[in-house]
This record gives structure tokens, sequence and C-alpha cells, in this order.
């Protein structure tokens, strides 16, 4: 069992499952206020304080996984698809630290850097398609200090972005046949994610404001175009994309207007824009009814959570768990 733990600046969400059978099984779904200045910008500024208020909640809400996996992301993290020569292990690290070094607004050592190999391409020389994320040790360290306090195990730390796309597009069939964008609101950043026919292409963190609800919903209407105006054009150019581009946009988030917004949105930018909502198919008639109901009610509001609870079936296909 594992339960995906999201804390942002507004809510602590989490949801436990059972990923194990062919389908999930979903055990505990809830949400709360996080203790006020306790997170800004993804950073945990009072670890006690956070400590306590999250330990109180996993308790009222029955989670009993000490398997957690927590989100990880704001305007500082770098996330990147690259194409490089084809090399050892150890310089491949080396060499997308020096390509990023630029695009950082942090010191690069206290850069922690992970990165996964797509594929190899012939040729000569061969290359090789990586993706790779850059995050502020610091803030890595914050998520490992919380979850030691509480005693739990911590399996994993996920950036927001692939939580996401795991959470509404990894296990959807359908979804996964289209290119589709995820924008996911919140209090400090929006996250604003591209998904080609199931792969991961771009992403980003929008900047929030504290404007008035029709000022903020205008800006980031900007904000969005703007990314999609670059997707369009020198994201696809310099992969080499034919294909037409984003076809629908999914919205999840904090929003108290989301349903409004997915409208207005929707209007303003031309491309047709839906509240998220989650892959029925995937869970289990065991599932837990409450934990449904509070899924299905809330799902914007939990989606991340999911996603991350959704990594012990992403492990179990991949075979790294049985």
């Amino acid at each position: 069992m594992y339960t995906g733990i999201d804390i942002g600046s507004r809510y602590i969400r989490a949801v436990e499952v059972d990923a194990r059978g062919e389908k999930v099984t979903l055990l505990r779904a809830s949400f709360t206020s996080t203790p006020e200045g306790s997170i800004e910008e993804g950073r945990i500024k009072y670890l006690d304080k956070l400590a306590i208020a999250l330990d109180n909640f996993l308790k009222n809400g029955h989670f009993v996984a000490e398997k957690v996996a927590m989100s990880i992301f704001n305007p500082l993290v770098l996330v990147r698809k690259t194409r490089i020569p084809s090399m050892p292990d150890g310089q491949i690290k080396r060499t997308l630290l020096w390509e990023a070094k630029s695009l950082l607004a942090f010191p690069i050592e206290e850069a922690t850097l992970e990165y996964q190999v797509l594929s190899t391409i012939a040729g000569e020389p061969p290359q090789i398609d990586v993706i790779f994320v850059i995050v502020p040790a610091s803030m890595v360290e914050e998520r490992v200090n919380l979850a030691e306090k509480l005693g739990l195990e911590l399996v994993a730390l996920d950036i927001e972005p692939f939580a996401l796309q795991r959470a509404l597009i990894d296990f959807s069939p359908t979804r996964k046949t289209e290119t589709l964008g995820l924008l996911h609101t919140g209090g400090s950043y929006s996250t604003m994610v591209i998904v080609e026919k199931g792969e991961f292409a771009l992403t980003r963190a929008l900047p929030a404001t504290k404007e008035r609800k029709e000022e903020d919903r205008e800006r980031l209407m900007r904000e969005v175009r703007r990314f999609l105006d670059f997707y369009r054009a020198q994201y696809r150019e310099e992969h080499e994309i034919k294909e037409n581009t984003v076809a629908r946009l999914l919205i999840s988030g904090s929003r108290q207007d989301i349903g409004d917004f997915a409208e207005f949105l929707s209007k303003s930018i031309g491309i047709t824009c839906e509240v998220a909502s989650p892959d029925k198919e995937l869970l289990s008639e065991r599932s837990n009814e409450s934990a449904l109901d509070t899924l299905f009610s809330s799902f914007p509001l939990l989606v991340v959570a999911y996603g991350l609870a959704l990594r012990e079936k992403a492990a179990i296909l991949e075979g790294v768990i049985e």
C-alpha cells in the first residue's frame, strides 16, 4: 500500500491505495487546511508546525500505509528533455549539469539531479534522448526530514508534473492517444504540462498573484497562452514534431471557481478546457465507498496525491515491486 501526500500552501491532501491486482483499490482519500505560513512556494518554512498538522491529519483519516510518496515542485525546479551523444553514466550527469547551468535560478553546487535515458538513436555518433530533473537539494532535505519526523518510509519524491500525468493519462487508454495540456492551479504557483500521446513533453511553473478574482484569471489565462505559444513555436520545431498541437486542456487544483474558470479559459484560448476527472475503469469494486465519494467530488484538489499513490501501480507494472 502507498499513501500519496501532496502538501501545498493551502491544503494537505492524501490518497491511499492498494495497487496489487488488476485494478487499484482506493482505501482512503482526504484533505485539510495547511497551517498558515508553514509552506511558501513549495518550501517548508515551519517543519515542527507542519509535522504536527500532518501527523494529526493522517491519524484522524485512519491512513495506515507507512510507505509514502510526496510531491516536490516550484518555479526553481527544472525539468527538461534533451538529446545528447551516447556516453557512460558518470558523464551523463556532468553533461546535463553543464547544459542546465545557465537555466538554473540557484547555484549549481546546491543542485540535486536525476535523469532517465528514454531511447537510443543509432548513427555516428549514436545519441540518447534523456529526461532530467534538477531540484535544490534543500527542498529534498525538507521532505526527507518531514517523513523521518513522523516515522514514515519515504519511498518516492515525485515532481508534481509527473504525478499529474500519472493520475490523468498514464492509465487511460483514450487519453494516451491524444496530445493534452494539464493545468494544475495553486496558491503559490500553477503547474502547466504538455503530454504527447502518453509521453511527457514540457512543463513550467506559472507564477501566481494575490490579485482579485477577475484580474487573477485574466493573468493566468495570459500565462497559459504564452506557454502554449512557446510549445507550438519553439519546442515543436526543436523536436521536429509535425502533428497538430494540444487537443484539450484538463484543469485541476484548488480554485473555488474551477468550472467557471475552465469555461472562461476555453473561450479565451480557443482550446476545449475540461475539469479533470479520474478514469473510473482503473478503480476496483473493492474500493472504499466513502473514499470514492471524496475522490470523485474533490478530484481536482486530490489529483496530485492520487498520482503519487499510483506510483505503486507503476512500480508493479515495471517489475520494480511484486
